[in-house]
């Protein structure tokens, strides 16, 4: 496990690099956009997972200079990619849900939006493993966020903190659906109760799914029957370096 300081330290000489798993569209082939998943180049040159800081990460307040470095070299990257945007392209970056309302991660979310080609699209993927805030005025700010064109999604849902009753407050488009459900065949059942939960509110579903952590033919089978079109995960695609992403991307423009 790396502590905060090794964090500080990688951040200071800017050995924190985004790596890009990208979300297909497996009805239509397409290319969806990409989830930006940290990694740490060490001293030795080894690339460090984030399974590795992640969860002590969330809980300090470093985690936004963390994740303003990740937009703004995902920013870069996306410039200098040469091809034709010719339809919306989703970046979702993870954000814990007690940040969520922080002015800085705010103003980086509108900045990425502003600075990139129109087609490609932040998206702040909400992570809850810390509860989300319910005060009144960072509700405001995390409305105005959608308003402004950055979508928030649910990650993991149905664990840590994120539930059906998450999806009734009206903020989230979408939920990312954790490869545990998809391994046990309980999307169907979440489906169904995800329909059930948002009639009770007298709201049509206006809910997107990607499902998370396909690894085999049969889990890909299995989502495509229960009728979720978006997926991710090492079956489709292992998280690719910026380069690898580039060579990558053209294969579908």
């Amino acid at each position: 496990m790396l502590r905060l300081d090794d964090v500080r330290v990688a951040l200071s000489k800017d050995r924190v690099v985004p790596f890009l798993q990208p979300i297909h569209n497996i009805k239509t082939g397409e290319l969806y956009g990409v989830e930006i998943l940290a990694r740490i180049i060490d001293a030795g040159e080894n690339v460090i997972s984030p399974d590795l800081f992640i969860t002590e990460l969330e809980k300090s307040k470093l985690i936004i200079p963390f994740t303003l470095t990740l937009m703004r070299k995902v920013m870069e990257m996306m410039k200098q990619i040469q091809i034709q945007w010719k339809c919306p392209f989703y970046v979702f970056f993870n954000i814990p849900a007690n940040m969520l309302s922080d002015p800085a991660l705010v103003m980086g979310g509108r900045y990425f939006l502003r600075n990139t080609h129109k087609e490609i699209k932040p998206v702040f993927e909400v992570t809850e493993r810390i509860k989300i805030s319910t005060h009144p005025e960072d509700v405001r700010i995390i409305k105005s966020l959608s308003a402004d064109g950055i979508p928030l999604w649910l990650d993991d849902f149905c664990t840590g903190h994120s539930n059906l009753d998450s999806l009734k407050t009206g903020l989230f488009s979408g939920i990312k659906i954790p490869g545990e459900l998809v391994k046990n065949n309980s999307v169907k059942n979440l489906i169904d109760n995800i329909h059930l939960s948002l009639n009770e509110t007298g709201r049509q579903l206006h809910i997107s799914l990607i499902a998370e952590g396909i690894e085999t033919l049969n889990q890909l089978n299995y989502i495509k029957r229960e009728g979720i079109d978006l997926a991710q995960g090492y079956f489709l695609c292992s998280p690719l370096c910026g380069s690898d992403f580039s060579d990558y991307i053209k294969k579908f423009y």
